[in-house]
């Protein structure tokens, strides 16, 4: 059912890793949520979300408000 959702699956590669890791060094979020990050600016993309904690990251990243 997932499948049929018009979302793209992406794997994480080294430039994903290294933005990863930058963002986790430098803003208080989880490393999933770092790697969700860094797959958004990677790939262009906008993080859809109803998580407070990406509030942290609004400057380096577009995020879609859910439930708000």
């Amino acid at each position: 059912m997932i499948k049929e959702w018009p979302i793209q699956f992406v794997e994480t590669d080294e430039s994903i890793g290294i933005v990863a890791g930058k963002i986790k060094a430098n803003k208080a979020v989880s490393l999933g949520d770092a790697f969700a990050i860094a797959t958004a600016i990677e790939k262009g993309a906008e993080v859809v979300t109803g998580d407070p904690e990406f509030e942290k990251v609004t400057d380096d990243v577009s995020v879609f408000w859910i439930n708000r």
